[in-house]
C-alpha cells in the first residue's frame, strides 16, 4: 500500500511541468496529488516541485510510515515505449487485468510523462502520466509487487 504515495506525487509533479511548458512560463512551486491503490482503495497524498523545465522531484509518505522520493520527467508530443503500465491500469475498455501493449501517440494539447517513486524500506513504485493544457492530469502506477494504481493531480 506504501508504494501507492509515489505514483500521484510523481503525475502531479509532471502535469504541472507540462501546463507550465505549453504556456512557455518559468513558473516555479509545489503542487499535490494523489494515488489510490485499485486493490485496497488506500488514496495516498504526494508532492513534486516544478520550475517549468518538465522535469522535478516529488516525494511522498506512505501509510505504513515509510518516506518515498524520486522524480519524474514530462515530454512534448510523446515519448517513445510510453503507455505499458498507462495500459495495465486504463486498458482499452476501463480497468483492465492483464498485460498491456505500449503505444507512442502524439495528441495536441497533452503531454505524457514518466514517474519514480522509491521508499526508505524498499518500496519501488513506477508511473505513467498524461496532463492537459490546464496542469491537471490522471496516469497509472505500478508497484515492483505489481499491484496497480490510479494517480490524480
Amino acid at each position: 500500500m506504501a508504494e501507492s504515495v509515489q505514483p500521484r506525487w510523481l503525475c502531479a509533479l509532471v502535469i504541472l511541468l507540462a501546463a507550465v511548458s505549453l504556456l512557455g512560463c518559468t513558473a516555479r512551486g509545489t503542487a499535490h496529488g494523489n494515488v489510490y491503490n485499485l486493490a485496497t482503495g488506500e488514496k495516498t497524498p504526494f508532492s513534486y516541485t516544478f520550475n517549468g523545465s518538465g522535469h522535478g522531484n516529488m516525494a511522498a509518505t506512505f501509510a505504513n510510515g515509510e518516506v518515498g522520493t524520486g522524480e519524474y520527467s514530462i515530454a512534448v508530443g510523446g515519448t517513445v515505449g510510453w503507455g505499458s503500465v498507462f495500459g495495465s491500469v486504463y486498458g482499452p475498455e476501463g480497468s483492465a487485468t492483464g498485460s498491456a501493449t505500449a503505444t507512442s501517440v502524439s495528441q495536441s494539447g497533452r503531454r505524457e510523462g514518466e514517474a519514480i517513486l522509491i521508499g526508505d524500506k524498499g518500496s519501488i513504485l513506477t508511473c505513467e502520466f498524461t496532463v492537459g493544457m490546464t496542469g491537471h492530469g490522471f496516469g497509472a502506477c505500478r508497484s515492483k509487487k505489481g499491484e496497480l494504481y490510479k494517480v490524480l493531480f
